[in-house]
Formats: C-alpha cells, sequence, structure tokens
C-alpha cells in the first residue's frame, strides 16, 4: 500500500524536460522521449510534453506518484539496482560507463507516456497507465514496465474535471502490469 509523499517535492522545469525529486530519485518528462516514439516531430512531441505537464503533473506535483513508487513495484528490495549496462575498458580493467540524465548521475524514472483510461471511470475513481523507465538509456524503443495507477474521490462524479478531481482524491492502488515490449 502506498500513500501520498508528505515530504519536500522539489521540481524543476526547463523548455526541454522538467523533474519531480523526491528522496534524490527525479521523475523525468521530457519532449525528447516522445520523438519517434508518440510523435514524429518537435512541434507534436512538445505539444503532448505540455499536455502531460498541465494534465498529469499533479499527480508527481501532490506526491501521489514517487520514484520509490515505480522502483518497489518492480524490486522485491526496493532498492535502485539499474546499471547503465555499458562496461567499457579503461587501462587494463573494466568499468561501467555511468550515464547522466540531463547531467544527473542520481537514481531517475523516466516517463514515456500517460494515459487516463476514461472507459474505467466511475463516479469516484480515476484509473491511469503509465509506461516508464528506470533505465537513463532506455528510450521506449525496447521493453519498459507499464504500470497502473487508481485514483478515488468519494465526494466525486463522473463529470467532475480531473484538475478538480485530484484536489479531494486518495491513491487507491499503484501496481506493475506487464513489460511492453
Amino acid at each position: 500500500n502506498y500513500t501520498r509523499y508528505p515530504g519536500t517535492i522539489n521540481v524543476k522545469e526547463t523548455a526541454n524536460y522538467m523533474y519531480y525529486e523526491m528522496d534524490r530519485i527525479r521523475i523525468y518528462l521530457s519532449y525528447h522521449f516522445l520523438i519517434g516514439f508518440l510523435s514524429n516531430n518537435d512541434t507534436t512531441s512538445k505539444e503532448i510534453f505540455n499536455t502531460f505537464k498541465e494534465g498529469f503533473g499533479k499527480l508527481f506535483e501532490d506526491g501521489f506518484l514517487t520514484g520509490k513508487m515505480f522502483i518497489c513495484e518492480t524490486n522485491n528490495d526496493c532498492e535502485y539496482n539499474y546499471s547503465s549496462g555499458w562496461m567499457v575498458f579503461k587501462g587494463d580493467s573494466m568499468v561501467e560507463l555511468v550515464p547522466d540524465l540531463f547531467g544527473y548521475l542520481g537514481p531517475t524514472i523516466k516517463i514515456l507516456n500517460i494515459k487516463h483510461i476514461k472507459e474505467l471511470d466511475t463516479h469516484t475513481t480515476r484509473k491511469f497507465e503509465i509506461w516508464a523507465t528506470l533505465s537513463k538509456m532506455e528510450d521506449g524503443w525496447s521493453g519498459f514496465p507499464v504500470f497502473y495507477l487508481e485514483l478515488t474521490n468519494k465526494d466525486a462524479r463522473k463529470e467532475t474535471k480531473f484538475q478538480d478531481f485530484i484536489k479531494g482524491a486518495s491513491l487507491t492502488c499503484f501496481r506493475y502490469g506487464y513489460s511492453q515490449i
């Protein structure tokens, strides 16, 4: 069971990306992640990115989703154990090449897509499918995990707009669903 994140959430926004940082884990949204995946050009990718930010940013900003949740759903020990997968020679020995994401070397989650599954809405619940990767090198073209989120707002109606719904919502369920290949 997960609850809303009670601590401080650091948010940074640039023209190309934004992140939400909780407990040293950064969750990134970027239009770069969408090019060739959800769209074929910069303009469309930026429009989708802005829709994600404006529509779904509150899921992260209000602490409904944290990096730790994604990690715990994919690892039983809840530890971020993702290496770059790149080993290179340095002198006579092999060393791991540690990539950064927008200059950050710490643990990251990249959000590749968020879908509101409207056909599953009830008067008091909203369900979402989230495509994410815990690998800095993954761009959505190989396997990545898909997660499901359910929020409940006892005072909502089916017609309640998302921004109003989230104000009184609680986290009902967050689970790993499957790997998209």
